[in-house]
């Protein structure tokens, strides 16, 4: 029997979740803040795009129409109008994160991922933000046979934080058209205080 498209991803969403909020976030000690953080405004958004706060988190990004956000104590999980695509994100602010070369921290992150078969991953390369980063693609078959495309991008805002995304989409139905707006997202998120 073959699952529809919605269903399918609903398990994927679920293991983000659980991804995120085992693995990255900033509930444990904070690092002393030095320099202390600032509001990092977000950039003019597109026509119809709105901005989205994660206040615990401590970040912002701009959210395309039809998008779904959902906070999860320090992550957030954003959803495609289709529901093909997923994107993750957290915000690590311990002192590990931020001094970690930035490559070994997004292949790690690739590394540690549970519920997929034959993961494929490919070598870290730069990935263009406001602030330094790098992207790993890999793709997959998750537990429920849903062959899927992921890109993990760190992003890191120098002696503060290093954010954590996530972007699952499924690769067995269309959604180009979304996956594009979900990088331009993610090149629209800015950092701020926490609270």
């Amino acid at each position: 029997m073959r699952l529809c498209a919605p269903r399918r991803l609903s398990a994927l969403v679920l293991l983000l979740i659980l991804v995120f909020m085992a693995g990255c976030g900033s509930d444990g000690p904070e690092p002393s803040q030095d320099p202390p953080e600032t509001v990092d405004e977000l950039p003019e958004l597109p026509r119809g795009w709105e901005p989205y706060v994660n206040h615990r988190a401590g970040f912002a990004l701009g959210r395309p129409p039809g998008w779904k956000a959902k906070a999860a104590g320090s992550s957030t999980l954003l959803t495609s109008p289709d529901r093909l695509v997923a994107v993750s994100v957290s915000a690590d602010r311990t002192n590990e994160a931020i001094d970690f070369p930035l490559d070994a921290y997004a292949t790690g992150a690739v590394e540690a991922l549970d519920g997929f078969e034959d993961l494929d991953a490919a070598d870290p390369r730069p990935f263009e933000a406001h602030y330094d980063a790098v992207a790993v693609i890999a793709s997959g078959e998750s537990e429920d046979g849903v062959r899927q495309r992921l890109e993990f991008i760190a992003l890191r805002r120098d002696e503060i934080a290093t954010y954590a995304v996530l972007v699952a989409r499924n690769i067995e139905r269309e959604s180009g058209f979304y996956a594009r707006e979900a990088g331009r997202m993610v090149r629209t998120l800015r950092g701020r205080p926490i609270g």
